[in-house]
């Protein structure tokens, strides 16, 4: 089975089908790093459904449906993480993103980073290499494909990181298509 480590764009998406998608039976390998369901948990938007997914619904006997990785701050997970990070004191963006590569980098070498960031993604491509890396897309077709989720859930998230990338980037990003291979 294939280990997913998910980045917070990606949980955003899985969110917006958040009442198709309960309960979640024979949940995926689908973890995410720490600082990432900490920023999943707060703000605003999806954030109700963003907590269900990270935290579950302990009063109703709902486990979480990601699995939650802490990023040890300690030997080869910290300099992985302190070489991604800039230099500058101010630098507060991308840390879940950075702290995602990281442990995908040491302690979770089995794990396939699915991120919808442009930059994140070349990063990763950098540090992690071919086939550590990969779109939604190949995560919603082997949730589909192991049957966690019906064909017009596929279509919808389909849908949904479609627009999503159109409103990443202008030119080709603009009118953005699911891909041919799906």
């Amino acid at each position: 089975m294939t280990r997913w480590m998910l980045d917070n764009g990606v949980i955003d998406l899985l969110a917006g089908e958040f009442d198709v998608l309960r309960p979640w039976p024979n949940a995926p390998e689908a973890i995410i790093v720490d600082v990432v369901a900490k920023e999943a948990c707060r703000g605003g938007g999806r954030r109700p459904q963003r907590s269900f997914l990270v935290e579950g619904d302990i009063a109703n006997g709902v486990v979480p449906w990601l699995q939650t990785v802490a990023l040890p701050l300690d030997g080869e997970p910290l300099a992985a993480l302190l070489r991604l990070r800039p230099k500058e004191a101010s630098a507060d963006k991308n840390l879940g993103e950075d702290a995602s590569i990281a442990l995908a980098a040491t302690t979770e070498r089995a794990a396939i980073l699915v991120t919808l960031d442009k930059t994140a993604a070349f990063v990763a491509l950098a540090e992690l290499g071919p086939c550590r890396v990969c779109t939604p897309f190949d995560f919603w077709a082997d949730l589909y494909v192991r049957g966690l989720i019906d064909d017009p859930c596929l279509h919808r998230l389909h849908g949904a990181t479609c627009r999503q990338l159109g409103r990443l980037g202008g030119g080709r990003m603009g009118v953005f298509q699911m891909p041919g291979r799906f």
